[in-house]
């Protein structure tokens, strides 16, 4: 994937999370990601 396709779609990404009025963490966990799963499981 190149560097243009990359910023494209951390934009869309980011319009969703100012759109939808979402938390990093939250992304996260409806994402299914690391950070979903170490916040879930009280790690940090």
């Amino acid at each position: 994937m190149t560097v243009a396709w990359k910023r494209v779609i951390a934009f869309q990404i980011e319009q969703l999370v100012e759109e939808q009025k979402l938390s990093k963490t939250t992304m996260a966990e409806q994402m299914q990601t690391s950070r979903a799963i170490t916040m879930m499981s009280g790690e940090i």
